[in-house]
């Protein structure tokens, strides 16, 4: 019985054990999938990743088999189905058989700071410190991934298997089909797939086959982009082959097997290209070009090299907004040849790095080129800022046989320079180590009257560099040019009028302010100067200074102004000026004077840049002459033997205005009491208010008036008057002209005079010349006379001769000569009766009529005819008498030195015609 008893209570322990263990078992088998759950979150965890959630649906001692997945809160990381397949024992060394996922959805994103998975970026990093799993295999299926960059998003189905071979390293193949939605671009899609073996960090072989279709690629329109590579023990190869309208882009590569990371690639290939009619941003089909590149690369080291020429076409430009003259600028086709391209390319943590030389020509059908070399390194940091590793070295050569700029033709311009150029993170410097040269055959303006020709201009730096430029923050920096030019002889034609241009030292300084846009610029000129080989002038020794800020303000220090020609017609003169522009006026003053003072003139005035008006106010200080003193050579030294003994002031002044259409003054020069003796006349008693309406060519008002008190040439001319008025083609139009002589008078007709060449004709109009005064006058011995004489004297001057033809001057009425000298002329000698008669007949002869005829010219044979009809009422009872006598002596010189009297208006003019050189 107690047998019976304990084997009752030993099978109700195991009955009760084993209820515990159903009960157990069961419990285990409801809780297991909550603890797994538990397991997996746990495993995330330790390996860094939060806020993970998962569904286990099924799971025994083979498979668990998730149903929905879930990590991260923004952008999670999510699966439709996840089935693991595992052994006891692959858990206990953390590893699972396989894994297949469904529906996998992941965001990636990329930028300056690398890669990002989201929510799984710690299992990618080794979170937690802990060992991670093994997976024999992965399948992939129906997976989305979505992929962020600062260039591009990428949307891609992909699917795939991945199986595990060794420590770290998987084999399998990748399916995708991909949009990718460049920025600012139109979405394009890829297709192909990918074959890998080995790890991330070490690939051993890696089969990529990718096809784009209308893949954006700038300036083609490209169909197809096909990309096939290769990497695996033989070696690595590339190509690449871009289908486009235009033409074709091929890459071909080849390197040698990978040893290490995908940093540490190698190879060498071939970059060609053959394309036409590119689109170009802002133009047309216009462009083409061809060529080829060496390229060699060596981890983050890229190398390229011309293996030809690279040569590129630009048949025309068609955007409406472009500049007039850059489009008359632009002659084409322009083609551009690049001779020699050598780059060097690093990319490291710092950012990419560039070093190379380049030799380039560019050239127009029109003769335009540019030759040119580039060679140096530069760096970028994060923030796309250029900095110089090593100074960039340039030499460039320009040439053309014209060239088109805003209001300016430049024909056969020709440019060269060579210098260093200076990056830094705030800076750029530019210095030159060959100076900068400009020529040209002849420079237009097409606003103005101004040509210049045989135009050479040198250009050195003045100081650390020829131009910097600093950055100092957003919207802010400045940029300062510091120079100096040099000007040789250059010649240079404003309204026609020749000029020679010698500027030896022009020192320049420029400054810009970028965030104010305020400019500053400074000239410095010395020892400048200008010829005018037209008029003999030169204005040397120019000393002067520019300087242009909010409003820009010129300085003439001094300057010498010179006569070249031989001999000099007028002293050096002294210059000095100022002008201010201030927006769209312009205001300058300046003065002109002999050496020592005593001939000075002021001028002031302003000028408007947007009309092109303006007045400037003249005043010729009086230049009062004193014999012995201060004469007309001493301010004209070819008047040195013209003029003498000269007194009375002359001074001036007055308005000059001009606008585009004309050119007009109110100007006066006044002459007071004017004496002088010049070429054996000596004049007395010039006085003249000359009112010029404009000032160049010179034009008077009508009716300006002269007068002279007595101008002596060897008979006495007193009281002369002339009314005249310039022509604007310097013609000087006389109304009317007068002059008292021998007690009568003698006036001119309306007649033109041009002071370059005198020629003059016209008709002299003689009046009540007393005969007894020209008796005295004629110094004839034993002759006396009664009566006044009148008449006409045509006069003709011309090419320096003076000629008289048909000149008659008679009685006005009856009167008496009386000729009885002491000892008679040859001609009145002798005893024949017909000499007695005539020489009774002079000596008390009453006239009725007397008459002169008057021919002849200088340098030939002249001819006075004495008419005379009358008697002698003491000799033969009053028998009438007629003589036509031909008369010499003093009598014809006398006519004829008054004649020739005329001439001394031009005479007098000659120091104020332009000067000959």
């Amino acid at each position: 019985m107690v047998e019976s008893k304990k084997r009752s209570v030993l099978r109700l322990a195991l009955l009760v054990v084993f209820a515990f263990l159903v009960v157990g078992a069961t419990t285990v088998a409801f809780a297991l999938p909550s603890i797994v759950e538990w397991l997996v979150v746990r495993v995330l965890v330790s390996q860094g990743v939060t806020a993970a959630e998962l569904t286990v649906e099924k799971i025994d001692w083979q498979r668990l088999h998730i149903a929905g997945i879930r990590i991260g809160i923004d952008d999670p990381l999510s699966a439709n189905s996840v089935t693991v397949d595992y052994s006891f024992q692959d858990l206990m060394a953390q590893r699972v058989g396989g894994i297949d996922i469904q529906g996998l959805r992941l965001t990636a994103r990329f930028d300056s700071d690398g890669i990002s998975l989201g929510p799984i970026d710690p299992l990618l990093k080794g979170g937690g410190g802990e060992q991670s799993w093994t997976v024999g295999s992965v399948d992939v299926r129906d997976t989305l991934l979505i992929i962020e960059t600062p260039f591009a998003d990428l949307r891609t189905k992909l699917d795939g298997n991945a199986t595990h071979r060794s420590g770290e390293d998987y084999g399998g193949t990748l399916r995708l089909a991909a949009n990718i939605t460049p920025k600012n671009r139109p979405p394009f899609k890829v297709t192909g797939t990918v074959e890998f073996e080995g790890s991330a960090a070490a690939p051993r072989r890696l089969e990529v086959d990718l096809t784009a279709q209308d893949p954006p690629i700038p300036m083609i329109e490209a169909r197809q982009a096909h990309v096939i590579a290769a990497l695996d023990k033989n070696g690595t190869k590339l190509r690449a082959v871009v289908d486009a309208t235009q033409g074709q882009i091929r890459l071909d590569t080849n390197g040698p097997p990978m040893t290490g990371p995908p940093d540490q690639l190698a190879g060498r290939g071939t970059l060609s290209f053959d394309l036409e009619n590119l689109v170009v941003a802002g133009l047309a089909n216009v462009l083409s070009i061809a060529g080829a590149l060496d390229l060699s690369y060596n981890g983050k080291v890229l190398n390229v090299d011309t293996q030809k020429p690279i040569v590129a076409a630009l048949a025309d430009i068609t955007q409406d907004d472009l500049p007039v003259s850059v489009r008359r600028w632009l002659k084409f086709p322009i083609s551009l040849r690049l001779e020699q391209l050598k780059l060097k390319g690093s990319f490291d943590d710092d950012g990419p790095r560039l070093a190379g030389r380049m030799a380039l020509s560019v050239g127009a059908n029109d003769g335009q080129s540019l030759k040119g070399t580039l060679a140096g390194s530069a760096a970028m940091d994060a923030t796309g800022t250029l900095s110089a590793a090593e100074p960039i070295r340039f030499s460039a050569a320009y040439k053309a046989p014209a060239l088109a700029l805003p209001g300016t033709k430049v024909a056969n311009p020709a440019i060269s320079m060579a210098g260093v150029l200076r990056l830094a993170p705030d800076s750029i410097v530019l210095s030159l180590e060959k100076p900068l040269e400009f020529t040209a055959r002849e420079i237009t303006s097409e606003t103005g009257p101004v040509v210049a020709r045989k135009v050479r201009l040198r250009a050195t730096q003045d100081g650390a560099s020829f131009l910097a430029m600093k950055r100092a923050g957003a919207g802010a920096g400045s940029m300062r040019v510091q120079t100096r030019l040099s000007i040789p002889e250059t010649s240079l034609h404003i309204a026609d009028v020749p000029a020679i241009v010698h500027l030896p030292t022009l020192r320049v300084k420029a400054a810009l302010a970028a965030e104010d846009e305020a400019i500053t610029l400074s000239v410095d000129m010395q020892k400048g100067q200008v010829v005018l080989p037209q008029h003999a002038v030169s204005v040397n020794a120019i000393e002067s200074s520019v300087e242009v800020g909010q409003k820009t303000t010129i300085l003439l220090r001094s300057a010498e102004l010179r006569h070249i020609g031989i001999p000099p017609q007028i002293v050096p003169l002294k210059a000095s000026g100022r002008a201010s522009i201030n927006g769209a006026e312009i205001a300058f003053s300046g003065r002109v004077s002999d050496p020592l003072g005593r001939a000075v003139v002021d001028l002031s005035g302003t000028h408007k840049t947007a009309s092109g008006a303006g007045t400037a106010t003249l005043k010729l200080h009086p230049l009062t002459f004193l014999p012995g003193a201060f004469q007309p050579s001493d301010l004209l030294p070819d008047f040195g033997e013209e003029v003498s003994a000269a007194s009375g002031a002359i001074a001036g002044g007055g308005t000059i205005a001009w606008s585009a259409e004309r050119l007009s003054s109110n100007l006066r020069v006044t002459l007071t009491d004017i004496s002088l003796t010049t070429g054996g006349l000596r004049v007395e008693g010039v006085n003249m208010s000359l009112a010029l309406d404009q000032p160049w060519p010179i034009s008077s008002l009508p009716k300006q008036r002269l007068t002279v008190s007595r101008i002596s040439a060897g008979i006495p001319f007193d009281n002369a008057t002339t009314t005249f008025r310039i022509d604007p083609n310097g013609l000087m139009l006389v109304d009317r002209g007068g002059v008292e002589l021998l007690g009568g008078r003698v006036e001119t007709e309306s007649l033109a005079v041009a002071p370059q060449s005198p020629n003059v004709e016209t008709v002299l109009r003689v009046s009540g010349v007393d005969v007894a005064e020209i008796m005295t006058v004629a110094d004839v011995e034993g002759a006396t006379g009664t009566g006044r004489l009148s008449g006409h004297i045509p006069v003709r001057f011309k090419d320096g001769v003076l000629e008289i033809r048909n000149g008659v001057l008679e009685a006005e009425s009856p009167g008496v000569l009386r000729y009885k000298p002491a000892v008679p002329p040859p001609a009145l000698q002798g005893s024949g009766e017909q000499i007695s008669l005539v020489r009774g007949a002079l000596e008390n002869f009453h006239y009725k009529t007397l008459r002169l005829d008057l021919n002849g010219r200088t340098g030939g044979e002249w001819t006075t005819k004495l008419h005379l009809n009358g008697k002698n009422p003491d000799f033969m009872e009053g028998y009438p008498f007629e003589f036509n006598l031909n008369l010499s002596g003093k009598l014809d010189e006398i006519i004829r030195s008054g004649l020739e009297s005329y001439q001394h208006p031009e005479r007098l003019g000659k120091g104020a015609r332009p000067p000959a050189p």
